[in-house]
């Protein structure tokens, strides 16, 4: 019983990496493994040994850690912002030093670490009219280029 479930259980350091055409991930949830498309992706939260994903669509309800996801997730797409909270990169309507909005009007906090992350991962592009920004992610920039 014990080996039958060692061998089950893949240690992350052995899992596959992202390739660069990857466009999903998939979680466990009520006894299948569902895909989920990386950019119907709005944000996931934590709940002591779950996390729920908050998608266009739907909710998903897992087990497991929000680190385990943040670990997981291509860095140019997500970032962590809070102790509960990773965000989609792509879904950030505006930001300041305490929350960032998103583009479904939830407002979801951050901490300094998170709104240094959010800084560091995305482009803010000069100043347009009285102090806004334009505000891109590398991945924005990336598909330009293709």
């Amino acid at each position: 019983m014990i080996s039958s479930l060692k061998q089950l259980i893949t240690p992350i350091t052995q899992r596959p990496k992202l390739n660069a055409m990857q466009t999903n991930f998939f979680i466990r949830i009520e006894g299948k493994i569902q895909s989920i498309p990386f950019d119907s992706v709005i944000f996931i939260s934590s709940k002591k040994n779950y996390c729920e994903i908050v998608t266009t669509e739907q909710k998903y309800l897992t087990y497991g850690m929000i680190s385990s996801f943040e670990r997981q997730l291509p860095k140019n797409m997500f970032c962590r912002v809070h102790r509960s909270f990773i965000i989609s990169l792509q879904k950030i309507d505006w930001f300041k030093h305490d929350h960032v909005m998103l583009v479904d009007e939830r407002k979801i906090p951050i901490n300094k670490a998170g709104y240094k992350a959010i800084q560091e991962r995305i482009l803010i592009v000069g100043d347009c009219e009285k102090g806004s920004k334009i505000i891109v992610t590398l991945q924005d920039l990336t598909s330009c280029l293709k």
